[in-house]
């Protein structure tokens, strides 16, 4: 005997058919959007280079360059689907200031790049040509469209912090380390303009303003050395007058010692 209590409902007959309707009707609407959207063509390029230290290594132009092989290779009126976005990207890193690059398109052919500068942090100088250090312990060549305002490093130990791995390297490492702390605290960075390092490994430094020299010594506890630096400036020199002497010595612990 049929139990009519197993039989279907009509309506719910009619939902599932209209569920599975609705369904392949947005499917077939997904499918005709990304085949019509793969044959869009690029109608556009926008750039955003950070700009967050106010650095301009890199401009627009730059960009464009790169991603077009210098112009042999036209990206406008192309069709999206055939643009190889990681090849753009890796085009756009040739250059050595672009640390970060991201390029996507939009539905409407539309493409985006977003580049992140990279960020020097000294500049030292070589007989053989000067170079930046960066944040990220690289090696930056110098620019000729922007010169970053970061201190200079001179002296016997230039040469050995010329290594792409010298900010792990455990002779040099404190050095960049040193270079990392100016660039974080806002008075070292304005009042620290040049530093020496000579061929024992010590620093000597030498300010923005006034005659004196500062001698730091070797960078083991450097911390307490930079913070006498900060007293000398905030509570002697105001006393004492800019003048008074021109040798400040921090290389003893709890000691200034001044000629």
């Amino acid at each position: 005997m049929l139990n009519i209590k197993n039989i279907l409902p009509i309506h719910k007959i009619k939902t599932g058919v209209v569920l599975v309707l609705s369904g392949l009707i947005v499917f077939l609407a997904i499918g005709f959007t990304t085949a019509k959207q793969e044959f869009r063509t690029v109608k556009s390029i926008k750039i955003d280079i950070s700009k967050d230290h106010n650095h301009e290594f890199i401009d627009e132009a730059d960009v464009l360059k790169l991603m077009t092989n210098s112009g042999t290779d036209e990206l406008i009126d192309q069709e999206v689907r055939r643009v190889d976005l990681k090849e753009l990207e890796r085009r756009i890193k040739k250059n050595t200031f672009a640390y970060e690059a991201h390029v996507h398109k939009d539905l409407a052919g539309d493409l985006f790049v977003n580049i992140e500068q990279c960020h020097p942090i000294a500049r030292v100088l070589m007989p053989s040509g000067d170079f930046y250090v960066s944040d990220k312990g690289t090696i930056l060549p110098m620019s000729d469209k922007f010169t970053a305002r970061v201190p200079i490093v001179s002296g016997y130990m230039t040469g050995k912090l010329l290594r792409q791995d010298f900010a792990m390297d455990s002779t040099t490492a404190p050095f960049f380390t040193f270079f990392h702390m100016i660039e974080k605290d806002k008075f070292l960075k304005t009042m620290i303009a040049e530093i020496d390092l000579n061929h024992k490994g010590e620093i000597t430094v030498y300010p923005q303003m006034g005659k004196q020299r500062f001698e730091f010594g070797n960078l083991e506890d450097i911390e307490d050395k930079v913070l006498k630096f900060k007293i000398f400036y905030k509570h002697i020199l105001p006393v004492k007058g800019w003048n008074f002497c021109e040798r400040v010595n921090l290389k003893f612990k709890d000691q200034i010692i001044t000629e």
